[in-house]
């Protein structure tokens, strides 16, 4: 379990709720999705640089020396590349009351801009902006039905059989 360290109003059930899906053998992963995460990532249904995740340990293991030469913030695209190149199936735990605490709120406002910026130019050390969004597409191909509506449903009006 991967869990970002500024959390606001993570509790025990939280937890529990992230691991289930791969506890129980539904998903092979599963990624939280907060309250706060960005709204388009709400609006398709899953946050593809999620720090909130459940893995089987083999994952990351067999790479780890590729992990340590990655940018601070590329691991989450890496983990994306290695759930797709598996065709792992993923389940997206809602974390409607859960929110991360952005960089502008811990090292105030310019100080948390450029570390945004600076965050951003890790991802594309990473992954380049075509294959993130082709990464997303990927990513969303191999979302399992779990706990809410996905989103062609929710756009529909009807309610998700796997409630």
């Amino acid at each position: 379990m991967l869990l970002d360290a500024d959390l606001k109003g993570l509790a025990a059930e939280h937890i529990s709720a992230l691991a289930a899906p791969v506890l129980k053998g539904r998903a092979d992963v599963s990624i939280s999705l907060r309250q706060n995460s960005l709204t388009l990532f709400r609006a398709i249904g899953l946050d593809f640089v999620s720090g909130e995740r459940v893995v089987k340990k083999a994952l990351l293991h067999a790479a780890l020396e590729q992990i340590q030469a990655l940018p601070r913030f590329g691991i989450e695209v890496f983990m994306n590349r290695l759930i797709i190149e598996r065709r792992l199936r993923i389940a997206v735990t809602h974390w409607p009351h859960v929110t991360q605490a952005r960089k502008t709120e811990k090292l105030g406002y310019w100080r948390g801009v450029r570390a945004e910026w600076r965050m951003i130019a890790d991802l594309l050390k990473a992954v380049y902006p075509l294959a993130l969004i082709t990464q997303t597409v990927r990513l969303l191909q191999l979302r399992i039905r779990h706990g809410r509506a996905s989103f062609a449903t929710r756009m529909k009006g009807t309610p998700d059989s796997s409630q």
